[in-house]
Order: structure tokens, then C-alpha cells, then sequence
């Protein structure tokens, strides 16, 4: 697998007809005969490809070593100015991964199915339908054309449509697997005609300026490091006096150096971009937004989280176990008792984020 990761950097060639014995199978040699960069983000589509043949793609770190040990490497400079520059290129991939939309994938099945057996059918986070009527508060969606970014299972895009009367739901993500799942539960719903999905790359949204009534987001703008990028886009898509409704997972300005928080995180699948509520208010307002609004939700949260913990410690996890594996029941415990450290600390601070485009 080194090889496929080995042709997104440049600096190397490849055989076309020599092959070497790697660990049971042929590989191409890879021959280093400049200077190692990484010219873009290695594309979804391009990670898709390299870890089809494995389930071992997501240890990705230990790859560039494997690239180093496993090429024939220029000998004009010393061999550890070449292993720098391999690891400097993985590196900025591995960085860009919160802003590219995490290649490997983020929500596996396993995970989808241990998060929807808590939260509910096409829910991927805590809230569910209470807290998007909640997020919606004062804002009539009836008749409204609207973006959901970052729709994972399509139960959020269902409940816009079917309970608060939205007459056109487009949902975006990365990940094709969710794209898949969102397609069937609106299907299955009867939607289809009016809740819609739509797998994309990250940069600049693919719809025209001014499309728009509302542009919404739940738990998944986490995942996005430029905050400003974003809201900036989401700004050029909505319509004059059109709404942007978020919630997302921020934290104080000292979590990044948190015990509590890198005890959480080091139990998480996921991968995750925090900024701190003042940030991402300034962002909000550097973005032109009008009315910009960031209200904070933390001790909500840490009463449902709570609430989630005792549920997991209870005999649902031997049910959740029997669905998902003893493995991915145990982790969702261990992942609800960090977060709830987390928000009892006060370094996670869940909170709505909200806008208008002036008119």
C-alpha cells in the first residue's frame, strides 16, 4: 500500500514491469530522485483506492516509514535529509485531514450502527429531534429550500422536511457510505422527491450564490478547521435574509493543553477541529455575517451526557454489544465518560451558532 501513498508525493518514479516481494505480495520499487513534496491533499477517491485491498489503511503514520525502508533513495544527500522530507509530506497530510474532510473514513458502519442504536434512526450525535426544534426556535422553515451540511445519516434532513415543513432538504457530506445510508431512510421515509443527497470534495460549496433559505449544520462543522472558509461559503450560498442554524462541539482557550480533553480524545475514532465560542464569534462576524450569535450549551449537554453514561453502564451495552461487537460497545462507553469529563471541566463547550445574510 506504500506505493499507491508513495505516487501522491512527488519526488519519486516507478516500475512499470520490475516487481519486489513485500511481506507475501509483489509491489512496484518505488526510486526517490528528487527532493520528497507533497503537491495537494491525497483525494477521498484516491484513499478509497488505497485502502480497498486492506483493512489496514488507517494506520497511515507508519506508512511513511514503510516508504523510506521499502525505495530505492537517492544518494546526492544525506538519507536522513529524505526521510525529513517524507515525514514532513505525510505530515501535511495527515494535517489537512480535519480541513480535506478526513480521507480515511471517519464513520464506519460498526460506528453508525453503535451511534444510531443511542440517538435514533439516521442520528449520529446527541440532540436529536429536540434539539433541532430547539435550534429552530423563531425561524419558520415551512416552504424553505435548505443545505445541510454534513448529513451523515439523513435523520436530520428527514425531520427538516417531514416535521418542520422544509420543501427542499439538499444533504452533503463526505463520505459516500453515508450518502448511501441518507438516500435509503429517505426512501424508506418517502422523501426522496423533496429530501435529497449529495457526496462532495471540500473547498468551495458546489451550488450557485443566493440558493438558499437556511442553511443548517448539527455536530458536524467539528470536523472543519478553517471556520471562517466555511462560514464564509455558507454566507455566499444563502439567500438575502437567509438563515445559518449550527451546532457545534467548541472549547475553552486552554483545552488544548487538557488533561481531562487528551484523555477523552485518545479514546475517539474521530478526529476533530475545536475552536474556542470567541473565535469562531469573530469568524462569524469577519464572514458578514448579521445578527451572529454563539450561545453556549453546556450544562444541557452535560445532563443528557450524563444521562447517556448511565445508560451505557446499564444492561443496554449487552444489547448494544450484540449489534456492534463487545469491542465498539465498550469504546462508546469510554468515549460518553471522557466527554463527560470533558464538559464537567468545563474545557468542552457544545454550543448553537447562528446568522443571517443581511438583506
Amino acid at each position: 500500500m506504500h506505493g499507491e501513498f508513495g505516487e501522491q508525493f512527488s519526488g519519486f518514479v516507478f516500475t512499470n514491469h520490475a516487481w519486489m516481494q513485500s511481506y507475501g505480495s509483489r509491489v512496484r520499487p518505488l526510486m526517490i530522485y528528487g527532493d520528497v513534496l507533497r503537491p495537494q491533499p491525497m483525494t477521498v477517491s484516491w484513499w478509497r483506492y488505497a485502502e480497498s485491498p486492506t483493512d489496514k489503511a488507517r494506520r497511515m503514520p507508519a506508512v511513511e516509514v514503510t516508504i523510506l525502508n521499502w525505495s530505492l533513495v537517492r544518494e546526492d544527500i544525506p538519507r536522513s535529509q529524505t526521510c525529513q522530507q517524507i515525514g514532513l509530506a505525510g505530515r501535511q497530510n495527515i494535517q489537512s485531514f480535519p480541513i480535506t474532510g478526513e480521507p480515511t473514513m471517519q464513520y464506519p458502519t460498526n460506528l453508525t450502527n453503535a451511534l444510531e442504536f443511542i440517538w435514533g434512526e439516521g442520528i449520529l450525535s446527541p440532540g436529536g429531534p429536540e434539539e433541532v426544534a430547539q435550534m429552530l426556535e423563531g425561524i419558520d422553515v415551512s416552504g424553505c429550500r435548505v443545505l445541510d451540511i454534513g448529513s451523515g445519516l439523513g435523520g436530520i434532513d428527514v425531520l427538516l422536511a417531514a416535521k418542520h415543513g422544509a420543501s427542499a432538504v439538499i444533504g452533503i457530506d463526505v463520505e459516500p457510505q453515508l450518502i448511501d445510508s441518507a438516500r435509503d431512510l429517505a426512501a424508506k421515509e418517502g422523501l426522496s422527491g423533496r429530501v435529497t443527497f449529495q457526496l462532495v470534495t471540500t473547498g468551495k460549496l458546489p451550488f450557485a450564490d443566493a440558493s438558499f433559505n437556511l442553511v443548517f449544520s448539527k455536530d458536524a462543522m467539528v470536523h472543519i478547521t478553517d471556520k471562517l472558509a466555511v462560514y464564509s461559503e455558507v454566507l455566499r450560498v444563502l439567500k438575502p435574509g437567509g438563515w445559518f442554524i449550527a451546532a457545534d462541539w467548541l472549547w475553552s482557550e486552554s483545552a488544548a493543553e487538557s488533561a481531562v480533553v487528551h484523555a477523552w480524545l485518545s479514546k475517539m475514532q474521530l478526529t476533530f477541529a475545536f475552536t474556542p465560542p470567541a473565535a469562531a464569534l469573530r469568524a462569524l462576524i469577519e464572514a458578514g455575517f448579521a445578527e451572529p450569535k454563539v450561545s453556549d450549551l453546556r450544562r444541557e449537554l452535560q445532563e443528557a451526557n450524563r444521562k447517556e453514561v448511565a445508560l451505557l453502564e446499564g444492561p443496554i451495552r449487552q444489547k448494544l454489544a450484540a449489534i456492534v461487537g463487545t469491542e465498539m460497545a465498550e469504546n462508546r462507553l469510554a468515549s460518553a465518560k471522557g466527554r463527560q469529563g470533558a464538559l464537567d471541566s468545563g474545557d468542552l463547550i457544545p454550543c448553537h451558532l447562528s446568522g443571517r445574510r443581511p438583506t
